[in-house]
């Protein structure tokens, strides 16, 4: 709509290189022209017609290039013929059919499609608007919103896009590799400000509301920052977490705390409470559903249930509509025990399996007890695993299961990535058999000294260690 009505109605005006900007003639006027006596060179777009943007100088005295925006001047196709005569175009065989066309078009033609919506939503226009932008620059609905609040910050020392944008570069660079964004920071705005309609709506973007995000800035950006760094502390990072609303959950609990900070500190009881309830809501499956309705329930949740601490089984318990929000079934814990490496949950399994595991101060991988690297196919070739051997199919499924997976330290795995577990125990990893012992205990794997050396001992290994990590996570998820 822009381009036609500059082509129609205005003009265009461009900085000429080389010349100074405060120069007058460094951005000539560029009105939109139609060749009269030619036809357009076949191109991609198939226009029939030479349109081109010039400046009034550049066609000077050739009358076959006609200014569009005067097509407005004649008021039939008669004043046409009048205009053409004293130009000696009148008789040329395709500058009265052009000049015919352009003015049907301007006039008579119902070349515009519309369609009046009567209904005055804003929510609405953007979506509107959005659809019809889809062949342009991409805007999500969260820009539009964006610029919705902007224009109603009112605090004129404020950047309020520099706010919001700052923010969301200061939560990523916490820890590593974090992608939040800032759909969430406006979100988090709003149910920090305890206003009552969190959703992503125009009208909860309105200047009241705006005026009370903007009085609680500060605390939206210290909550936020200090569960980020929280969750960091956790060991999580972009590769392995991307939940926003359980940031946020977190940061609301800390926005009601002055001694917020607290929680960085080990063993403070709400840093305990939080990360079990963390590392449980992040593998229960079918709780993360109706965002905003969610987020509500687990604000009201905070507001009665947290007052002395933070209980997260009346938070999930809201979370899920239910009394028992972080209570698992057989069904559900036999499920997660088959859970498999790559998945976002299984960081956040093994981090709730093993505790002792420091994710705070040290970088953790996930790694594969029995080598993921000795289960290929010509490897379980050479073990005597043939192709009908029921063992081969076994480690094909179970090597990266959560039953064959553990946390260890970078450097560690390093190290460890391609031997069997019990030459690995068995190496000076260990200061001796006692620290052998604590660690295998510790990570459930058993008597390290029948630990599989080979593929075939991986089935017996993998069944007992099944059943132990089965019978730990019962007993995490069940108090």
């Amino acid at each position: 709509m822009t381009a036609l009505n500059i082509g129609v109605y205005g003009s265009y005006a461009e900085k000429l290189p080389r010349l100074w900007w405060n120069n007058p003639d460094a951005f000539p006027q560029r009105y939109l022209y139609l060749k009269l006596t030619e036809k357009a060179e076949d191109d991609e777009s198939g226009s029939e017609f030479l349109f081109k943007m010039m400046p009034k100088n550049e066609i000077a005295d050739d009358p076959s290039w006609f200014r569009v925006n005067d097509i407005l001047k004649f008021k039939n196709v008669r004043e046409i013929h009048k205009f053409l005569q004293p130009l000696g175009l009148a008789d040329h065989p395709l500058a009265f059919d052009h000049l015919g066309q352009l003015h049907e078009v301007v006039y008579s033609n119902k070349v515009i499609s519309f369609y009046q919506e009567r209904d005055q939503s804003l929510d609405k226009v953007l979506d509107i608007f959005i659809r019809t932008n889809s062949g342009g620059t991409q805007l999500s609905y969260s820009d539009l919103l964006m610029s919705v609040a902007v224009a109603a910050w009112k605090d004129q020392d404020r950047n309020a896009r520099e706010d919001i944008h700052g923010l969301v570069d200061d939560l990523n660079k916490i820890g590593g590799q974090f992608q939040f964004d800032k759909d969430m920071v406006l979100k988090a705005g709003l149910l920090i400000s305890d206003l009552t309609d969190i959703r992503f709506k125009v009208t909860n973007f309105n200047r009241d509301n705006m005026e009370i995000v903007q009085r609680n800035w500060d605390l939206v950006t210290e909550s936020l920052t200090t569960a980020v760094r929280l969750i960091s502390s956790f060991g999580f990072s972009g590769m392995n977490f991307g939940n926003q609303n359980a940031v946020m959950i977190i940061a609301y609990y800390l926005s009601r705390r002055s001694d917020r900070n607290r929680v960085l500190d080990a063993p403070s009881e709400d840093r305990i409470a939080i990360r079990k309830w963390l590392m449980a809501v992040l593998v229960k499956r079918g709780l993360w559903v109706s965002t905003d309705a969610l987020l509500g329930r687990a604000r009201t949740a905070i507001r009665e249930n947290c007052g002395a601490g933070f209980d997260g089984d009346a938070v999930a318990s809201a979370m899920a509509r239910t009394t028992g929000g972080m209570a698992f079934t057989d069904e559900e814990i036999e499920d997660l025990a088959d859970t498999s490496y790559g998945e976002w949950s299984t960081y956040s399994l093994l981090s709730l399996l093993f505790p002792h595991v420091d994710t705070a101060n040290h970088v953790f991988h996930i790694d594969h007890v029995v080598p993921r690297a000795q289960a290929t196919l010509a490897k379980m070739d050479r073990a005597g695993l043939g192709e009908d051997d029921p063992d081969r199919k076994y480690v094909s499924d179970g090597i990266n299961r959560l039953s064959n997976l553990q946390l260890l330290p970078g450097r560690e795995n390093e190290k460890e990535s391609a031997i069997f577990p019990r030459q690995w125990m068995a190496s000076d990893a260990f200061a001796d058999d006692r620290d052998r012992d604590s660690y295998a205990r510790e990570q459930e794997l058993g008597d390290w000294r029948v630990l599989p050396e080979d593929l075939s001992g991986f089935r017996d290994f993998y069944d007992a260690r099944r059943k132990r990590i089965v019978k730990r996570l019962k007993e995490l998820l069940r108090r």
